[in-house]
């Protein structure tokens, strides 16, 4: 009967889960494109800074409601990192960034390919691994590099989930 519980229980999360995850494409912008040489764009609670690491290092006078944005863009695997997006999980919000991404994308071309549906997955991904304490170091920033476009598939996602369910259980016996 305890077997037919948790189970139970794992599938009602990883069903709430994709729940999650599904994502409506009809998003309407509400940022604005302000001076690329200190902010890129400005956003419904406060700015978004995409740089160099030593473009990034150098700000002061930030808001914790700003948006730190790491371009690594040129390097082999290229990819734009979110600092701390662990902290955004309004989704409104989360929508609003991955629109300002795809708008930096398009003023500055480079290599880097991801699609919007791929980058709120992978986001929902790590937030949901932040919290659940898995790899701590490595998810709360999310970063998003070409060569996990279909990494953060329903399937990928609910074999992850079911390990990290199997390892809270085991903590629990």
């Amino acid at each position: 009967m305890l077997r037919f519980i948790k189970k139970f229980f794992i599938f009602i999360f990883l069903n709430l889960i994709l729940l999650i995850i599904r994502y409506d494409e009809r998003i309407f912008p509400k940022y604005k494109i302000i001076d690329e040489d200190k902010i890129f764009a400005s956003y419904s609670l406060g700015n978004v800074y995409i740089g160099n690491i030593d473009f990034l290092k150098k700000l002061s006078n930030t808001s914790d409601k700003d948006v730190l944005i790491l371009d690594k863009r040129g390097e082999s695997d290229p990819t734009i990192k979110i600092i701390s997006s662990y902290k955004i999980v309004d989704n409104n919000i989360q929508n609003e960034i991955l629109n300002i991404l795809i708008e930096y994308e398009k003023r500055y071309p480079s290599k880097w390919e991801r699609t919007m549906r791929s980058m709120k997955k992978e986001w929902i991904a790590h937030n949901l691994l932040y919290y659940f304490d898995y790899q701590i170091n490595r998810t709360e920033d999310v970063d998003f590099n070409n060569n996990d476009e279909d990494a953060y598939s329903k399937e990928a996602l609910k074999d992850t989930i079911k390990k990290i369910i199997k390892k809270i259980l085991n903590k629990l016996k």
